[in-house]
């Protein structure tokens, strides 16, 4: 990408996503704060539109800054929606979307932009708005096929016997992003798991796009750094909003199988009720739950091996960054961000239902600490690769050349 003043005719991007773009930002915000820095140096950003955005996190003219129909009203909704009793947290969110999604729609932003880029399938009425108004509409896709999901969900409820993920199940829910990416202009994947559950989900083939491996990871926030000489102990991190498609069980029961001395399987983050009552019956050894981390990259640094074995997973971001972080990692072929693991080079990549492969994978690491190391410097070498800058060209590129 060539900075500075964009061709003749080349389109300026309005960047929409629904999280909050805040100091504390997550994966997800930081990708959208990533991608929005990235246009606007290279002149091809029309503005960013989010529910909350700290000026100060995204450094850009508050002209391209944008929260319909005021931030205000976002922070009164949000505190009248937590005061109302009985409401579930889905459906707080429900509304939320769906109000913030009416005053996107019925905005001058649409009209204004060449292309749209949505970076949450929330928008239904605004993706139908800019068909009307002829502006290009696209969507990078930050969850597989819902229906793909709630089948995996239904699933694992039956097979683990717990409840949890009615985000996945709410059928208002599901239809409300079926509604939106039938009416987007392209859907935009990163991976060939992602392409697979919208292909057969009845979408056109021609609204599909596979950009192959175009993740990012921030390179600045996640590098790797000296453990604690003192301390020894093997210890394997799984970190993420824990709930049924994390694959949580499988983690827990291959970790039994591996049966590790001098070992600790450590997880970081949120739980669903479901999952911690799941940890609570498996009772396996050595487990640590650390709740909530201000500081993800502290918790990686202590870690030897990390793990994602989810059941349905577009591109968690944590496995980059335990990569950045110079983490060999595991990683089931149900993460679509499985691609960026080179098999028996800076990782593993297992059957997600396997756990007697997962638990041999985890006794490996245990065994051949030199190899292991050297698997680490292979991560972080392969996390280089996914720089913001380069997650933000090829998408550039294939909104260009979709658009001709």
């Amino acid at each position: 990408m060539v900075s500075g003043k964009p061709e003749r005719g080349a389109s300026k991007i309005l960047v929409v996503t629904f999280v909050s773009l805040s100091v504390d930002a997550g994966g997800p915000a930081k990708l959208a704060i990533g991608i929005a820095r990235a246009l606007h140096r290279e002149n091809r950003l029309q503005g960013v539109v989010s529910p909350h955005i700290a000026l100060e996190v995204l450094n850009l003219p508050a002209a391209r800054v944008h929260s319909p129909p005021h931030p205000l009203f976002q922070r009164l909704l949000g505190r009248l929606l937590a005061m109302s009793p009985g409401m579930t947290e889905a459906k707080r969110r429900r509304i939320r979307e769906s109000l913030f999604d009416f005053f996107l729609s019925r905005s001058s932003l649409l009209r204004d932009a060449d292309a749209i880029l949505f970076l949450k399938p929330t928008f239904p009425q605004s993706a139908s708005r800019a068909t009307a108004l002829g502006v290009p509409s696209f969507v990078w896709a930050s969850i597989l096929s819902p229906d793909f999901n709630r089948d995996q969900v239904i699933t694992e409820r039956q097979k683990w016997n717990i409840d949890g993920g009615q985000a996945y199940t709410d059928g208002r829910r599901i239809e409300t992003l079926k509604q939106f990416f039938a009416r987007v202009g392209h859907i935009l994947v990163g991976s060939r798991l992602a392409h697979r559950s919208y292909s057969e989900s009845d979408m056109p083939a021609g609204k599909i796009s596979l950009i192959e491996g175009n993740f990012a990871v921030d390179l600045e926030s996640f590098s790797p750094s000296p453990r604690k000489a003192t301390d020894s102990t093997f210890r394997v991190i799984h970190v993420s909003q824990m709930n049924i498609i994390k694959g949580i069980g499988y983690l827990l029961s291959a970790w039994s199988k591996a049966n590790l001395d001098s070992a600790e399987l450590v997880l970081v983050g949120s739980m669903e009720p479901e999952i911690a009552e799941l940890c609570r019956r498996m009772e396996v050894p050595s487990l640590r739950t650390e709740g909530f981390a201000q500081d993800v990259s502290a918790q990686l640094s202590q870690a030897d091996v990390f793990v994602s074995p989810s059941v349905a997973d577009l591109h968690p971001y944590t496995v980059l960054e335990a990569m950045a972080c110079g983490v060999p990692v595991i990683v089931s072929d149900q993460c679509g961000i499985s691609s960026a693991v080179d098999h028996g080079q800076n990782g593993f990549v297992y059957p997600y239902a396997d756990t007697d492969k997962l638990a041999t994978h985890l006794r490996w690491c245990r065994e051949n600490p030199e190899e292991l190391a050297i698997m680490g410097n292979a991560a972080r070498e392969k996390a280089l690769q996914y720089t913001m800058e380069n997650f933000s060209n090829s998408l550039l590129c294939e909104i260009d050349r979709i658009n001709g």
